[in-house]
């Protein structure tokens, strides 16, 4: 969670480690004249110690901000996303909702840092608060350190948003073990780490929520891109599994869109037949899986459920993936 306050600076609540009370401290802005001006600015620097006997954290809290002479009122409750792959495509859209919605923004990339720098700009410009982190989701050794780093800067996650994925094609007679086992990792491995490291925080008795990015293939399915398939697949029953085992600490959901965005080697006539090929004559938007998410953070019974967004294409249960059945003129 990442709070604020109105007036002077904003600070992300302590950790709960033994004695040690630990702040930090971030930029705030206030109106002032009709300007937008900028108040306190520490970066990151951070105070630490052992909190008096007696003495509150906020109690503790008030005077340090009095003495590095920042303004202290109200406290606003601010949640935090974490959002996977977020520097583009999809995971730009849900990033750029969330934000809307009144989110602090931590945004992961691991190949596109300008675009990841160029998006937390945009977000930043917007009055709200948004850091980026580089890890590689394929390293699953890795991920414990990278939640780390997230809570250190900004706090727990509220809302995790498990987004990046890989994508490549391969058959069942030829796949390759070292593209099978990335798949895994990436789709799979990935997100149930992530979701294990937020349980392993201490309960604040807040609600938490992990969405993840699954695919309607997994309703559907066919035999193309096979790895990648069953990565989803396998992730769709861990999600309806995590969904059991962390209640009612965190809801744990998924989102199963179909073709969304012009993938890879695709034409844009290939991928505007494809997203018109389903009941509705259309397909999900990047801005309808935002809302998507948006809508499972706000209905707090919302659990261990997938939700389709593909204009009922999964009821046509193709024997191909779409894009190849527009591509060999099969339809």
């Amino acid at each position: 969670m990442h709070w604020k306050c109105r007036r002077g600076v904003g600070f992300a609540p302590p950790q709960p480690a033994s004695s040690l009370y630990r702040w930090d401290w971030f930029e705030s802005r206030r109106r002032t004249g009709g300007r937008l001006a900028r108040t306190a600015v520490l970066g990151h620097a951070r105070f630490a110690g052992r909190a008096p006997r007696g003495q509150s954290r906020l109690l503790q809290f008030a005077r340090l901000a009095r003495t590095v002479g920042g303004a202290f009122s109200e406290r606003v409750l601010v949640p935090l996303a974490l959002i996977t792959g977020a520097a583009k495509r999809i995971g730009r859209s849900i990033a750029l909702r969330l934000s809307q919605e009144g989110f602090a923004i931590a945004i992961h990339y691991k190949n596109s840092y300008e675009d990841a720098r160029l998006l937390q700009e945009e977000i930043k410009s917007k009055d709200r608060e948004c850091s980026i982190f580089f890890a590689d989701l394929s390293e699953l050794s890795t991920i414990p350190k990278l939640l780390s780093d997230i809570s250190a800067k900004c706090g727990v996650p509220d809302l995790i948003v498990n987004n990046a994925a890989m994508f490549a094609n391969d058959d069942a007679s030829d796949f390759r073990l070292d593209r099978f086992e990335r798949h895994m990792s990436v789709n799979l491995g990935a997100p149930i780490v992530i979701a294990r490291e937020l349980f392993s925080y201490p309960d604040n008795g807040e609600d938490k929520l992990i969405v993840n990015m699954i695919d309607s293939k997994v309703f559907s399915l066919n035999p193309d891109f096979f790895t990648y398939t069953i990565s989803k697949y396998a992730l769709r029953g861990a999600t309806e599994m995590m969904a059991m085992r962390f209640a009612p600490r965190i809801r744990v959901c998924g989102i199963a869109p179909s073709v969304t965005l012009i993938s890879g080697k695709q034409t844009q006539e290939n991928f505007e037949r494809s997203w018109t090929m389903t009941p509705l004559g259309r397909g999900p938007t990047p801005e309808e899986v935002g809302d998507a998410v948006v809508f499972m953070w706000q209905t707090k019974s919302y659990n261990g459920q997938i939700m389709t967004l593909d204009g009922g294409q999964s009821l046509l249960k193709l024997p191909r993936d779409v894009a190849f059945l527009v591509k060999e003129g099969l339809v």
